[in-house]
């Protein structure tokens, strides 16, 4: 998964930027390509869908074991530090 800290329910998800789905991608005009509260196909994944999701597994699916194998960045790459 993608994580994208920065990602704003509303904003538009098919911009013209090389990441959507934040501030800087404007207010969708169009509701259908609208960011929505769960995350967009076009984009990368909110913060919050991972909290819910690890929140789930250890209430509902209670693993002896999670295994977490990397690649959670979100698609701007060059904005990672050390």
């Amino acid at each position: 998964m993608h994580l994208d800290f920065y990602y704003e329910e509303g904003t538009n998800a098919a911009c013209d930027n090389f990441i959507c789905c934040r501030a800087d991608s404007g207010v969708a005009n169009d509701p259908s390509n609208a960011a929505g509260p769960w995350g967009s196909y076009l984009c990368d994944l909110p913060h919050k869908v991972l909290v819910h999701f690890l929140q789930f597994a250890k209430n509902e699916i209670k693993p002896d074991m999670l295994l977490w194998t990397g690649d959670n960045s979100a698609h701007n790459v060059w904005s990672n530090s050390n």
